[in-house]
């Protein structure tokens, strides 16, 4: 980051990415272990699966045998990680955990930008990375409403940091419609969010 942005970070800047590290890890070591139970997760490596031999629509059903189009933006999103392992299960459960915490690490310069407290963005994002609600939702597998809201997240993230003017107000208006189409590709859900 220091990288790109030519100039290095804050102390609570780096307090913030260091928290989403270390969350993103013990999520991981969580979901990853042995004992973990699979829950649903198999049902979302057979949607990703179908998505990858080019099946896009597909229905879920209601318990009152109402279909609705079942949203496919986390597998179309995973799609280029899959050449990486064959277990469909871990890697949905990889992206989902770090497209959480990247989302959750944008509360830093969100709150920074609006407010002007670092300590409020850092404890934002230590909230966000450490309270159990998420684990919850991941651990039982409902990843496509964990990247839902994940997605609208960093669509809230976007507009809120994004100036929308001056010449890169088009890219960004772009960018924003891309960012806010792909939340609301991910859950019934995110429109709510």
């Amino acid at each position: 980051i220091e990288t790109v942005r030519r100039q290095r970070l804050s102390v609570p800047a780096v307090s913030a990415t260091a928290l989403t590290t270390l969350a993103f890890h013990l999520k991981l070591l969580a979901l990853l272990h042995p004992s973990k139970l699979v829950i649903d997760a198999v049902f979302h490596a057979h949607r990703f699966e179908w998505v990858q031999a080019g099946r896009y629509f597909f229905a879920q059903t209601m318990p009152d045998g109402v279909q609705f189009p079942y949203a496919i933006a986390l597998y179309v999103f995973a799609l280029p990680w899959a050449a990486f392992t064959s277990d469909h299960v871990l890697l949905l459960r990889v992206v989902v955990c770090a497209v959480e915490a990247f989302a959750g690490l944008l509360l830093y310069p969100m709150i920074v930008r609006t407010w002007g407290d670092r300590i409020a963005g850092v404890l934002a994002v230590l909230l966000f990375s450490f309270l159990p609600l998420g684990f919850i939702v991941v651990g039982n597998a409902n990843m496509t409403n964990a990247f839902g809201r994940s997605a609208a997240l960093v669509a809230v993230a976007a507009s809120v940091c994004w100036s929308l003017s001056g010449r890169r107000a088009v890219a960004e208006f772009i960018g924003l419609t891309v960012l806010v189409s792909v939340a609301l590709l991910s859950h019934v859900s995110t429109l709510a969010l």
